[in-house]
Parts: structure tokens; C-alpha cells; sequence
């Protein structure tokens, strides 16, 4: 039987994982380090931005962002560079993982905010540890100041999901105490099941191969706000004013397949902003709704088909 196709493409969220054959474990300073010099050349090799990252004994999980579409080609070397360095310090014969590794897409920001607790707390739901600042096998001592972050490692933008440094750090003492949950599909048995596109409008759905042009996104934004595309790359001052920018700003990422960077670069920003913008739109009732739901059927729908 073939194997199921991978879902990815250009700009894609992945929360992904793999875990090792019988005892075959990571346990060593020196694992660790193998680990993460291998991460660190997933930006340069593939466009793979490396968002989170925890390394358990018998298994580990990533958060990536996809900027190019190549998840499987990087994962491939990834996986297999681990198995041939492992097993020849340790005389293993075979294979390191029990399969291929598995991935999910995240298309939905408030899943991408509570995946970076998910993968951080791993340690704490082992019984490792009782709280992820006191384990040095994962991002999370880096994203709040514990260790020097590594330049590869993209944590502005998650950060930006919660607002502030310090709001992060509430919701993992919350989650640690118990005052706070993750949702219910976060339960291990359940949280490596893709999500099922059917019933499923598809203006929902990215593209599953093209994705629009930012230039060509932006002059979708002029046409249908009436704002020339020099004035959303310059911004106006205003709530109000700011309205097609904000628009701008969420149909870069959604149609576009540009990360939070990315786009601030472009309307000379920051990844926080665009972040704030794209969930006032995501959030609104108003007119932001309806340019929103007019660009999605206008020119997203007809790609999803």
C-alpha cells in the first residue's frame, strides 16, 4: 500500500515528532548536542525555521515552519543523519525510529500558541522534571532568558502570540499548577491525528500547492480597499486607518505563505504587529470581516478546489 502523502507546502506550520525503536534512547549531553547542531542547519539547508524543540529519551518533538515546502526533504536528512551518528557510537545495527516521522499542520494560531507549552512541559508530564525551567532539554530555558537563545532558534513570533514574555511564563506556571488545562485534543492518544478536511469549507483550507504572490497579494488588498499599495506599505496613523493594513498584513500569511518575519520586513514592521493585526481580522465583525470573507472567496477558494 503507498504511503499516505505528506501535507505541506510553501509556509506551513508543523508540529512534528518521532520516536526510537525498543531501548534505543537519547541520554547523553553528547545526544543532545548532536541533536541540536542538526537543527541548527535546518534554516540553512532546507528554509526550515526551528520554532520549539524538546529531546525526551525515547522520542522528540519540533515545532517548524516550512517557508519553502521542503518538510519531508529536511526531515529526511535530519532523521537520518541522527541514525547514522548514533549508530556508529554505539555499535547499533538497523533502524534508530520505530517509522517516519509524524507531522501536523497547524492552521490555527491559538493551536500554535498552546503547542509551544505542549512541547515544552514534555519534561514535566515524564516526571522528569517539575517545571520546564529546571530541564535543559528543551527551547523553553532559551525563550525565557534561562540560556543564551541559539540564532537558528525563531521564538519573536511565538512569543508573539502571547503578547509578552511574562505572559508566557504565567500560562506554563498555570498549566505546571494546574489552574489551567490545554484543550482536551491535546491528550497524547489524539494529538497526532491530522485533521480531516472533509465538510470543511474551502476557503478554510490553504492551497495545497499555490500560494499568491505577496506583490500580487498586495495589489488585492488596493483593489478591494480602495488604498494604493504605497500606502499600505507605509501605514497610516489611526485605528482606522490602519484597517487595510491590518487586512494587509493577515493576507500575506494567509494566502501568501509568508511567516510573521517575512512580513514585517515588507511593511517595515515588526513580526509582534503583524501578529496583532492578523487577529484583529481573524477576530473581527466589521468591515475587516468583510474584506476578509471577499478576498477568501474572491481568490483563495478557487485555489483550494
Amino acid at each position: 500500500m503507498p504511503r499516505t502523502p505528506r501535507n505541506d507546502f510553501a509556509g506551513t506550520r508543523h508540529h512534528v515528532m518521532n520516536r526510537t525503536v525498543g531501548r534505543r534512547a537519547f541520554r547523553t549531553d553528547a545526544d543532545r548536542a548532536l541533536f541540536l547542531g542538526l537543527l541548527a542547519e535546518l534554516p540553512g539547508r532546507f528554509a526550515v525555521s526551528v520554532v520549539a524543540w524538546a529531546l525526551m529519551p525515547t522520542h522528540y518533538h519540533l515545532l517548524l515552519e516550512d517557508r519553502d515546502g521542503r518538510l519531508g526533504e529536511a526531515m529526511a536528512w535530519f532523521n537520518g543523519q541522527l541514525a547514522r551518528t548514533l549508530n556508529r557510537r554505539r555499535n547499533w545495527r538497523g533502524a534508530l525510529f520505530r517509522a517516519r516521522y509524524r507531522n501536523r499542520v497547524v492552521l490555527d494560531e491559538a493551536y500554535w500558541r498552546n503547542a509551544l507549552a505542549y512541547v515544552h512541559l514534555n519534561p514535566v508530564r515524564s516526571g522528569a522534571v517539575s517545571h520546564p525551567d529546571e530541564s535543559i532539554w528543551t527551547s523553553h530555558r532559551a525563550y525565557i532568558g534561562l540560556e543564551t537563545a541559539p540564532s537558528w532558534l525563531a521564538r519573536e513570533e511565538q512569543l508573539g502570540l502571547y503578547g509578552t514574555l511574562e505572559a508566557y511564563q504565567a500560562r506554563i506556571g498555570d498549566l505546571v499548577r494546574g489552574s489551567a488545562q490545554l484543550p482536551p485534543e491535546w491528550g497524547d492518544d489524539r494529538v497526532w491525528v491530522l485533521p480531516s478536511t472533509q465538510g470543511v469549507n474551502p476557503i478554510d483550507v490553504p492551497p495545497a500547492v499555490t500560494t499568491i504572490d505577496p506583490d500580487a497579494g498586495l495589489a488585492q488588498v488596493a483593489e478591494l480597499t480602495g488604498v494604493p499599495v504605497e500606502e499600505l506599505l507605509q501605514g497610516r496613523r489611526g485605528r482606522t486607518g490602519n484597517l487595510p493594513r491590518a487586512l494587509a498584513c493577515w493576507w500575506l500569511g494567509r494566502a501568501c505563505g509568508m511567516t510573521r518575519v517575512r512580513i514585517a520586513e515588507k511593511l517595515g514592521t515588526t513580526p509582534l504587529a503583524v501578529a496583532g493585526a492578523a487577529n484583529r481580522v481573524r477576530a473581527d465583525k466589521g468591515q475587516l470581516a468583510e474584506w476578509r470573507d471577499v478576498l477568501l472567496q474572491r481568490w483563495l477558494a478557487p485555489l483550494a478546489r
